[in-house]
């Protein structure tokens, strides 16, 4: 296969995700049909609020899931191989040296007794048998100098899991944003600041940029996200969006994530094609997000 093939087939593929936890009364569902696709070069961002599955849905990648929590469909693919699938010696061979996890505290994963550089020298001299101790030192210094070259060629693809949004906006090509286990939307980072389609979003972005109320209070999304064991039947949003007032099918039917149109070209200026975008909602492109907004603002 030529290179250029190649870089067009996703580095990363996660499709139908789903996530159990043992509960009281059974298995409860934490993570629930999440899908998405990672390219070479490229920083993908998951974003939400607490709760809302998108460490849950990495550390599954990582196979690192706590105890009596566990994958329970869907398939995770990293370079063509399913990692639910991999043997444990196998998985170990991939993690740390093809997929890797920096954590939130860096503090709670490194000793801070240690230098880091020995203990970055351990995981490579794990994972590169042979470098001899000068070899082992020049890879050290080029895994630190790679952490701050804003280049992407200068890393692999990257997925991003955070609430800074202004991060997003700088750093990330293509964003998924999840609700309560679910990816409600996904675009290209451009079209997700300047044309959200899921009223979700529409909250997220307005609580952070600044849109104020009548009253000119800050404006927050109302209520907060269900429980996993107390989801509602429909759209686990309703209850806390604007948008669903008097709408049946919001409460009773659950929306399936599809592709919406694509915005007309240059339509955030020359240089920046529109991508793909597909959203969570009923209402997607009827004003359905501005509708949240005039709900808190009346």
């Amino acid at each position: 296969m030529s290179p250029a093939a190649e870089s067009r087939i996703p580095l990363l593929q996660v499709q139908d995700l789903a996530i159990e936890a043992t509960g009281d009364a059974g298995p409860v569902r934490l993570v629930d049909g999440v899908s998405f696709e990672v390219h070479q070069d490229e920083v993908f961002a998951l974003v939400g609020e607490s709760g809302s599955g998108k460490s849950l849905t990495v550390l599954a990648i990582m196979d690192l899931l706590p105890p009596g929590v566990r994958v329970s469909a869907g398939r995770i693919l990293f370079r063509g191989r399913d990692l639910t699938k991999l043997p444990e010696r196998d998985l170990r061979r991939i993690r740390g040296k093809d997929l890797a996890m920096v954590f939130q505290d860096p503090m709670s994963a490194l000793n801070p007794l240690q230098r880091v550089g020995r203990q970055l020298a351990e995981a490579v001299k794990l994972h590169a048998t042979g470098l001899n101790r000068k070899q082992t030192a020049e890879k050290v210094h080029s895994l630190l100098a790679a952490v701050g070259v804003p280049d992407p060629a200068g890393r692999a693809a990257m997925i991003l899991i955070t609430h800074d949004l202004g991060l997003v906006a700088e750093a990330a090509d293509r964003v998924a944003v999840m609700y309560s286990g679910k990816v409600v939307e996904t675009a290209g980072v451009r079209d997700l600041f300047h044309r959200p389609a899921h009223p979700y979003t529409v909250g997220l972005l307005a609580s952070v940029l600044g849109e104020g109320t009548a009253g000119g209070r800050a404006f927050t999304i109302p209520g907060s996200p269900p429980a996993a064991a107390d989801r509602p039947a429909g759209c686990a949003f309703a209850p806390r969006c604007h948008a669903s007032l008097d709408q049946g099918t919001c409460t009773t039917t659950a929306p399936l994530l599809e592709l919406l149109p694509t915005p007309p070209a240059g339509a955030h200026g020359p240089g920046h094609p529109a991508g793909p975008r597909a959203a969570a909602c009923h209402f997607a492109g009827n004003n359905a997000g501005q509708l949240l907004l005039k709900g808190q603002q009346a």
